[in-house]
């Protein structure tokens, strides 16, 4: 990102903060009077900011923004008074991140949500579904299934290794004893996530609708773990024992490193996007024996039915998005965002009479939010209509 980029966005997060509230101070309209003097480009997105602002203080359903009356209001309209705090109607408060990314993405529009059901009829949108949280189940190497929502607790293997867990995660201490190796597995099921750390000392963010299966201990020969769905890795430092995740016929191989792995069933690649460190990728199968290099900033994509293995630049801070509470979305279309929610809010989603393709978003928004929170955003710029129904969500487009 460049250095003007970076403080068109720190001034819009200041314009817009995280928590809704605005800063009118002389000081701020003066900063980003001076930027859009030297930077003119980014004047429609500081007076579409600027329109937006005066819509949530005067509480009322707002229209498409016209930039020309935003930017007559923005130079002459000086009358605030400083550190003026004003709160947004519930279902407009957003953090700063999501509404400035939709004014960088577009127009921005309010309004209900309506629906046109089988009979033609239009219908409101109703009820919720509350964001995903810290859920887990750990299966034993005795056989033993533990659910970890909301418990907290220790217990000891037969190695000897002792397994604490509390409500967000679980964690392996090592044990000098050596038995035969004993493996645990650790599910995380729709709508959940969990942190795991290994008796080794590598960390472990796993996403929803995601499995590892990974020894209580590691023996003397290799440090090997096996991955389903998607998960961010911290590798510990150890030259003499490299660390492999395996998913399906392929192995990531690193020493001390952090990267993230999606191999979700339903996808057509396995992406390892490196973020520190170096890692070797190759297939398990002996007849495809190139091992791939992986350097920091770069992903490489799997396809599993060719087992061609691309490289490409990318921007990992968006890859780990997830692991860091957000969904960053750039220009994805709505079939691909909708897919991504319905492992974490475990959802089912319906179209009706709808192009996908046609629509895109481009946008960050808080994971943790509500449901309802998330497609009122998506909304602003898609003009697509939501309803929800239980746990469906039904899409068509607006009339």
């Amino acid at each position: 990102m460049s250095k003007i980029k970076k403080r068109a966005d720190y001034l819009l997060m200041r314009l817009l903060d995280s928590e809704g509230e605005i800063d009118n101070s002389l000081e701020l309209e003066k900063e980003i009077e001076d930027f859009i003097k030297d930077h003119s480009d980014y004047r429609d997105q500081f007076l579409k900011a600027r329109h937006l602002q005066k819509i949530i203080s005067e509480n009322r359903p707002a229209q498409e923004i016209d930039a020309e009356k935003a930017y007559d209001d923005f130079m002459s309209d000086h009358s605030f008074s400083v550190n003026k705090t004003v709160y947004l109607p519930q279902v407009l408060k957003y953090s700063a991140i999501v509404i400035i990314s939709l004014i960088i993405a577009g127009g921005v529009f309010f309004g209900t949500r309506r629906l046109v059901n089988k009979t033609n009829q239009y219908v409101e949108a109703s009820g919720t579904i509350e964001a995903g949280k810290a859920r887990a189940v750990l299966k034993l190497s005795s056989g033993e299934v533990l659910s970890l929502d909301n418990k907290s607790g220790s217990l000891q293997e037969e190695d000897g290794t002792v397994i604490e867990f509390d409500s967000a995660g679980v964690s392996y201490k090592f044990s000098d004893r050596k038995i035969e190796e004993k493996f645990n597995q650790l599910d995380i099921p729709k709508g959940g996530e969990f942190f795991l750390v290994l008796s080794d000392g590598t960390k472990v963010w796993l996403n929803s609708e995601s499995s590892l299966k990974y020894p209580t201990q590691f023996n003397s020969k290799a440090r090997k773990v096996y991955l389903e769905g998607e998960a961010y890795f911290e590798v510990a430092n150890n030259p003499l024992l490299p660390f492999d995740v395996v998913v399906d016929d392929l192995s990531v191989r690193a020493l001390g490193t952090s990267f993230n792995i999606m191999a979700y069933d339903d996808e057509l690649y396995i992406e390892t996007s490196l973020i520190e460190g170096k890692v070797q990728i190759f297939s398990e199968e002996p007849e495809e024996n190139n091992a791939y290099n992986l350097y920091p900033s770069y992903q490489a994509k799997y396809e599993r039915r060719t087992k061609h293995i691309q490289q490409e630049k990318v921007n990992t801070d968006d890859v780990i998005a997830w692991k860091n509470g957000l969904f960053v979305f750039d220009n994805e279309d709505i079939e691909s965002i909708m897919h991504r929610l319905s492992r974490w809010y475990d959802i089912e989603v319906e179209y009706y009479n709808l192009v996908i393709g046609d629509y895109h978003f481009t946008g960050s928004v808080r994971r943790y939010e509500d449901i309802d929170k998330i497609l009122d955003m998506i909304k602003m710029t898609t003009h697509l209509e939501f309803m929800i129904e239980g746990r469906k969500i039904l899409i068509s487009e607006s009339k």
